[in-house]
């Protein structure tokens, strides 16, 4: 009987969501325009051509990740 309750819990939980996106959806066309809108502007400023190509990041100077630490010899 719990597992009935379970489902029916779940089930009513799965519904209402359903319900709600269909009553208010989470996008509409223009703000999904706009997104688009902004990334091309992004895509268009880093002058890339092929938006799944990825440029190596090259950094300016060194990175502290890359400076050495010497520790004493005992650790």
């Amino acid at each position: 009987m719990d597992f009935l309750k379970v489902v029916l819990v779940v089930s009513l939980g799965l519904g209402v969501t359903w319900a709600a996106d269909q009553v208010v959806p989470v996008t509409d066309s223009a703000e999904q325009a706009a997104v688009e809108k902004q990334l091309q502007d992004i895509q268009d400023t880093l002058g890339q051509d092929d938006p799944g190509e990825l440029k190596d990041f090259v950094p300016s100077e060194p990175l502290s990740a890359d400076i050495a630490i010497e520790f004493p010899s005992d650790i």
